[in-house]
Order: C-alpha cells, then sequence, then structure tokens
C-alpha cells in the first residue's frame, strides 16, 4: 500500500495492497512410517535486509502440539532447514492415533523467543489456552551504522565500551495445523503478524535550473512514527473442539494493554549520531538506514475501521504521526545558503499528520515530496544530541511559509495642476 504527502501541502493518494503469491515446500519424510514431518508455507513478500521472513530464507521455527482433547503433547520444540526445504528436529515425534487429530501451534521470529506458553492466569476460552505471544514490545529507538549492524546513539555495537543497543525489527509469522497421520505432513501455512512500513522521499528541486543557482538540499538521518502500539500479545483464534478434517485455517488477536505501561509510544529507525545521512534527489528513494523496514503491530482488523487519529495541534499531544529527521538548506539566486531546517551541524523534525491504518500482514509505503515545503515542527522531538529542538511554539507550526511572491502596479501618469502659459 502506498501514502503520498507533499509536505507543504497535505495531498494523500490512494493505497493498494501488494500481493502474496504463495509457495509450497514439501519435507521428504523421516525415515519412520509414522513420524511426524513438517512443510512450510510462506508468501514471497519482497525482502528488504533481514528484518523481512520470506519462505526463502525462513530457517527455523517453533511448535508445540496437542492432542484431541487439546491436551498438551510436546514442545515447544525447535524445528530447522539448511534449505528451507528439508525441515528436522531433535529426536522422533510419532502421531499418537492414526485416527485421531492433533493440533500444531508455529511461531517464527527472527529470534525465535516469542512462544510462551500459557502459564497460571493467562489460561482462558477459546484461544488463550493454547501458546501464544505475551506482551511483545517494539523498542524505540533503533540505530544502524553504515555495515547494517544495530547498534546505541554513538554507533557502538552490544557491548563495547557498556554499550546497550535496541530492540532490532522483527517480522513475526505464525502457523497452525490440524490433521490427522493419514492426512500426510503437517503442513504449515505461516502468516506475518505485523504490518510493514516503508517511508521514501524525493526533493525535485534538488539542483540549479535554468541558469539560476536556486535549489534545495534535502539530507535525511531516519524517520520516527509517533502514537503507535508499544507492546502486543497475540493469541490464536481456534475453535474448542478438534475438527476431523485436515486444515490450517485459523486467525488470530492482538491486544495492546500492558500493566503499568502507556500502550502507545513511538517507534525510529535512524542512522546513528555521526553516521553520513541520505541527500534526497528528484526520484524517490527510502529514507530508512539500508533500505530498512518498520514493523508495527497492527492499527485495524479490517477495512471498514477508520484506525488511529491523525495529530492536531489543537487537541495535543493526541495523535499519530510521522516525522523526519533532516536538514534542508536553500540555495537563492545568488548562491547564498540558507539552513532553513535544523542548522548547520544539527538537524530538525519535519513532521506530518498522518492516520495509520494499518492491517496484519500488509505493507504500507509512505512516499514524501521535500520539493517545495518541510513539514511541520515536532511538538516532542527526540533528545538525540544532532536533533535541534523547535525554538518557539508547541509543535504544529510549517518549518517553511509559502514562498515570498511579489505584486507590482504602476499608477498611471495623470495630470496634475498646469501653471499656465509662461511669456519668455
Amino acid at each position: 500500500m502506498r501514502k503520498s504527502f507533499y509536505l507543504a501541502a497535505l495531498a494523500a493518494i490512494a493505497m493498494t495492497s501488494c500481493s502474496q503469491d504463495e509457495v509450497i515446500n514439501d519435507a521428504p519424510a523421516l525415515g519412520n512410517g509414522s513420524a511426524i514431518t513438517f512443510s512450510t508455507i510462506l508468501d514471497k513478500s519482497p525482502i528488504s535486509r533481514a528484518n523481512t521472513v520470506t519462505k526463502g530464507d525462513m530457517r527455523n521455527f517453533r511448535v508445540v502440539c496437542y492432542d484431541w482433547d487439546n491436551t498438551h503433547y510436546f514442545g515447544p520444540t525447535s524445528v530447522t532447514s539448511t534449505d528451507g526445504n528439508i525441515w528436522t528436529y531433535t529426536g522422533i515425534h510419532n502421531w499418537k492415533q492414526k485416527d485421531k487429530a492433533l493440533r500444531f501451534f508455529a511461531i517464527h521470529g527472527t529470534a525465535n523467543s516469542y512462544f510462551k506458553e500459557p502459564v497460571t492466569g493467562d489460561e482462558g476460552i477459546t484461544g488463550n489456552k493454547y501458546p501464544f505471544l505475551k506482551d511483545i514490545p517494539i523498542h524505540s529507538p533503533v540505530y544502524l551504522n553504515a555495515n547494517g549492524e544495530y547498534t546505541d546513539q554513538n554507533g557502538q555495537k552490544q557491548g563495547v565500551s557498556g554499550a546497550q543497543v535496541g530492540h532490532e525489527m522483527h517480522d513475526i509469522c505464525a502457523a497452525f495445523y490440524e490433521g490427522k497421520e493419514g492426512d500426510g505432513k503437517v503442513k504449515l501455512n505461516f502468516m506475518h503478524l505485523l504490518s510493514k512500513i516503508e517511508v521514501q522521499a524525493k526533493n525535485a528541486n534538488y539542483q540549479a535550473t535554468d541558469g539560476s543557482q536556486a535549489k534545495r538540499k534535502v539530507e535525511v538521518m531516519g524517520v520516527r512514527l509517533k502514537g503507535m502500539y508499544q507492546y502486543g500479545t497475540w493469541t490464536y483464534n481456534v475453535a474448542d473442539a478438534v475438527q476431523n478434517t485436515a486444515h490450517s485455517n485459523f486467525t488470530g488477536t492482538w491486544t495492546h494493554d500492558k500493566e503499568g505501561a502507556n500502550p502507545t509510544g513511538d517507534t525510529w529507525l535512524r542512522w546513528h549520531v555521526g553516521e553520513t545521512p541520505v541527500t534526497l534527489n528528484d526520484n524517490y528513494q527510502s529514507i530508512l538506514p539500508l533500505n530498512e523496514s518498520f514493523m508495527v503491530f497492527p492499527t485495524v482488523e479490517s477495512d471498514q475501521e477508520a484506525g488511529t487519529t491523525a495529530y492536531d495541534k489543537t487537541n495535543a499531544p493526541n495523535g499519530t504521526y510521522l516525522s523526519v529527521i533532516c536538514r534542508v538548506t536553500t540555495t537563492d539566486a545568488a548562491g547564498n545558503d540558507h539552513v532553513v531546517v535544523g542548522t548547520s551541524t544539527t538537524y530538525a523534525m519535519a513532521m506530518v499528520p498522518v492516520s495509520f491504518k494499518l492491517q496484519q500482514g500488509k505493507k504500507y509505503t509512505f512516499k514524501l515530496n521535500f520539493s517545495n515545503g518541510s513539514g511541520q515542527t515536532d511538538p516532542t522531538p527526540p533528545v538525540d544530541p544532532d536533533i535541534e529542538k523547535p525554538g518557539q511554539g508547541g509543535g504544529g507550526e510549517d518549518h517553511e511559509g509559502a514562498p515570498i511572491d511579489f505584486t507590482v502596479d504602476v499608477d498611471n501618469w495623470t495630470d496634475g495642476t498646469q501653471p499656465g502659459e509662461v511669456t519668455m
């Protein structure tokens, strides 16, 4: 899905959803005729760095099995593959009875640490008594260096000089399968649980034209999303009664309450302090480090829902927005430079109010046009030392006013009082 924004006068265009083409790869049997074997299905969404899972690069998941009475059978068990086709695990688990169905719940995450077994107090009605994800955090901020490594604010990697690095963006996938031994391999159809956001920008006035020296330079260090969910608990929604037909159909529910914590906050991706920014030209390009993507919690479950409420200065501090860490320098016709966003040594936040309507498993691309404007001041700027705080106002003020235009009129000549005829 795509949205475009002009930073001076906001203009959103229609969004279109990305396609999902499924690929099935069956794993060969293990030697034991009644052994449980796995195959996986996953959509072929485009991969951008390591934070997006595809069938081609998926190498591990964890699975838990329950029997026809919803009694725990085994797991969580780690299942791995070297090529995405043949899946193995330690030991062998057999089907308990040939004509009795088993239920399999699987989770994939980059660190494979998301699977949670229910504990006392977590058990509930449909769904909650099965394995689920509890209080998964979306950490902020996230810094990267030129090598694509996650760092702290100053570019230090985890553990170097005591550096503590924020949680990288993960693509979390889940699958469910219910079937009997006679149905064959356990076919796990993994679904993306989060929403993916890409941010692109351009500046059509990056170079002078028509013999003039006038131009704009836009340098970008990263992007911030404000007002997103910070925590998420996800549960499988499957029927209590085991069905007698092999299937992998299921849904899940996200909830975002976390005791003692604000459910909303911000998430942002940026180069670390001192890294080289991205300089915009007249082609749309990613303004996230190394084409990284935001992985965030969905904000709606269907197209019928309204989504979040965009930031409005009259209703501050509520509302959601997208903010770009940038410096904008204009050059006038005489060749003189003027920094209009940030300073010669710091950056500022260029904010655009956005109503986020994000569905699970969908990708959204926001396009920002810096050609003639730089958005508004961020009402709550980050504390990084290379980001300038607004000098006045509470946020929501335009960084740049409208271009200065002149209108010219010349009064017509009119007759004054005539002096009369003079004899020389």
